[in-house]
């Protein structure tokens, strides 16, 4: 059935803060369940949604290459974040982020695709909907391959890395904004089979709620990392350019000068050999920055997960809309799972990171002693031999070694603390995954009770 050609108007259809769409849809797009909020706001009846595309929803403004992305990342198995804005059945507009997830079996195949949308109020959307009246007109003169290019180059000069690093940031920033309403929602419902399921749903949200400050930490962690990386990368060069500088001054000193010769050798050496662990350093920090922000992503991800089961339950407690819902409840359920098995192996692989980083430090720190060292005999050497300039090169050399010594302290501090904080983390997330298991078997015992399909994925 082709979609009702209605003119788009400028009117917005309402959709709170407090309020999360929920949907399903096959492999090729097809919904096959949504929830009454998709309903209420799309102004389509659950009738006239299930059996269609979800491009139902469409608005002519959004640039085509938006679904293109979303559909290469949930195809290859990746959820997705995405600014959309859809237009209801009388042609007034919404906007949401959606974040899109695939649904696997046990084999690890993907089934459907599971979607929850949140309303967008960050400065991150403020930004979004300008760039997409910018994507849409280049599109449509140059094409999507073209208008791909462009939107990545815009995002990029938003500070962002790639669209994986742009899309982390808006979910995470629209989620902290999100969760206070979202978690207010002190609905009751009156069927008692639900009550030990919804039991475990609070449980989950308070251990999300006890994960804040652990996952804050990370995230400091994560801009210390980056910020002292760097600064202790343009010390040790510096102090590799000022020891080449003393080899060329030692030179013009002639036989006098082979003293200050070895030394700014010594210094050179020493600073190259330092150059190579930070590098090391720099290259793990990398890497244990990309963990960090995908295990906060991850966790999010799940934190989001749960509150829209919460809500679910509620909603179809009270409609005793149950059969399909029983359904989406597992998936939602499954894909939590999922994402904190993903979790802890990223936290495990994290640890192994962060020791790296120790180890590389302590190398460095052993580099920079011999550096002080060779500071004093060469300011021993300089009043000697009443060498002003060397003992003005030593002294810069002596300032410079301290100031990498203060970044690398910077990162040892929190590096320990952090590392102290995962098997902590590591409890909290066990904990959920106790209480995610227990509402599967909730779930079992609701289906057996009420005589539900069980569904075997």
């Amino acid at each position: 059935m082709k979609k009702p050609s209605v003119p788009p108007k400028d009117v917005e259809s309402i959709f709170h803060e407090n309020e999360m769409f929920f949907s399903t849809t096959d492999l090729k797009g097809i919904i096959l369940s949504g929830n009454d909020v998709f309903t209420r706001v799309s102004k389509y009846s659950l009738e006239e949604l299930i059996g269609k595309p979800h491009n139902i929803v469409r608005h002519p403004d959004m640039p085509k290459v938006i679904f293109k992305l979303l559909w290469e990342y949930i195809q290859s198995g990746k959820p997705i974040v995405a600014y959309v804005k859809n237009m209801a059945k009388d042609g007034s507009y919404y906007w949401v982020l959606a974040v899109v997830f695939p649904v696997f079996d046990k084999n690890g195949n993907i089934v459907k695709y599971l979607s929850i949308r949140i309303k967008p109020t960050t400065e991150f959307f403020t930004k979004i909907k300008g760039l997409y009246t910018e994507i849409l007109n280049f599109e449509k003169k140059n094409g999507m391959e073209e208008a791909e290019k462009l939107l990545l180059s815009r995002i990029k000069s938003l500070g962002f890395k790639d669209y994986d690093d742009f899309m982390i940031n808006v979910f995470l920033s629209e989620l902290k904004e999100k969760l206070p309403y979202l978690k207010s929602d002190e609905r009751s419902f009156e069927k008692e089979e639900f009550k030990l399921l919804m039991f475990q749903i609070h449980k989950m949200i308070e251990l999300f709620e006890e994960t804040d400050y652990i996952m804050n930490m990370f995230s400091e962690y994560r801009d210390i990392l980056g910020s002292n990386a760097k600064n202790i990368s343009n010390f040790t060069e510096d102090i590799r350019i000022i020891s080449l500088n003393a080899s060329v001054e030692s030179l013009r000193l002639g036989s006098s000068g082979i003293v200050f010769s070895v030394l700014s050798q010594e210094m050179r050496k020493s600073a190259e050999n330092s150059a190579t662990y930070i590098n090391l350093i720099n290259k793990t920090i990398e890497k244990a920055s990309l963990y960090i922000r995908d295990i906060i992503f991850n966790l999010g991800m799940t934190n989001l997960q749960i509150l829209m089961l919460k809500d679910l339950v509620i909603n179809s407690t009270i409609s005793s809309k149950l059969e399909n819902d029983i359904v989406d409840f597992k998936y939602l359920l499954y894909t939590s799972v999922s994402n904190l098995e993903k979790n802890k192996s990223m936290l495990n692989d994290l640890m192994l990171e962060l020791e790296k980083i120790t180890n590389y430090i302590e190398k460095v720190l052993a580099l920079f002693e011999k550096l002080e060292f060779l500071h004093v005999n060469g300011k021993i050497e300089s009043a000697h031999l009443e060498e002003i300039k060397f003992n003005i090169i030593f002294k810069q050399v002596k300032d410079l070694v301290n100031q990498s010594q203060q970044s690398i302290i910077e990162i040892i501090k929190p590096t320990e603390k952090i590392h102290k904080s995962i098997d902590s983390f590591k409890n909290k997330i066990s904990q959920i995954e106790t209480h995610l298991e227990i509402a599967l078997r909730q779930l079992e015992t609701i289906n057996m009770r009420l005589n539900l399909p069980v569904n075997s994925s």
